[in-house]
């Protein structure tokens, strides 16, 4: 599951269960603030298990990922 958390300044989280136990992630985005402006998140992980978080921000469509 993906979201935008709004309550702590807008910060793009997912949480995740691939250890065994839940756990929530925050993407750390170098000079992003998602307050607000940040809607509809989609998630998905590839092959490799790396996260792909698309989501519409000012109107556009954006991309995030863990590196």
């Amino acid at each position: 599951m993906s979201y935008v958390d709004g309550e702590y300044g807008g910060e793009l989280r997912y949480t995740t269960n691939a250890s065994g136990s839940w756990r929530l992630v925050k993407i750390d985005a170098a000079n992003s603030d998602f307050g607000g402006s940040a809607t509809d998140t989609a998630v998905a992980v590839d092959a490799q298990g790396k996260l792909h978080i698309t989501y519409y921000r000012d109107g556009g469509l954006t991309y995030a990922t863990n590196r």
